[in-house]
């Protein structure tokens, strides 16, 4: 903590945060570091927790509810379920529970829409138009290399 309030008042604090910033968000954090940190099963993880943030500063919409943002799911009404369901992933040869409850398979729902999925892989790219489908992978990129992979290699996008 002193070292770094030295180096604010010898660099100025622009300086030092854009240097902080440049250390501690290279390239590996993006492609190795974070999606480490996503390989876990706590919704308190922070990187989770940090990537439910970034959704709601830029006003992402729930991948799952067409028109619903994913700021009204976590202040009012929405629980945490399973993008691709357990049952699904276990029929496709992900069955390890470390795996299958991943925060990177979590996504906040309303309980209808969960019940509706049921066991079954949501077919995500038909409920939207593909401006907001677009949108919303954009908005979610930094899951584009989390990937689960059956037994049988066939990938499952998130």
């Amino acid at each position: 903590m002193s070292r770094d309030i030295r180096n604010i008042s010898e660099k100025g604090f622009l300086q030092f945060a854009q240097e902080a910033e440049a250390s501690a968000l290279s390239d590996t954090f993006w492609r190795v570091t974070l999606p480490q940190n996503l390989e876990t099963t706590s919704v308190n993880s922070p990187a989770f927790n940090t990537f439910l943030a970034a959704q709601d500063y830029l006003k992402s919409s729930s991948i799952l509810m067409k028109g619903t943002m994913i700021s009204d799911l976590i202040t009012i009404s929405g629980d945490v379920h399973h993008i691709f369901p357990k049952a699904y992933l276990k029929k496709n040869g992900v069955d390890s529970k470390g795996r299958y409850n991943q925060v990177a398979n979590y996504t906040y729902l309303d309980t209808q829409v969960n019940k509706a999925i049921s066991d079954d892989a949501p077919c995500i790219t038909n409920r939207f138009e593909p401006m907001t489908m677009q949108n919303i992978l954009r908005y979610n990129r930094r899951y584009d290399n989390l990937l689960i992979r059956t037994k049988s290699n066939r990938m499952i996008r998130k």
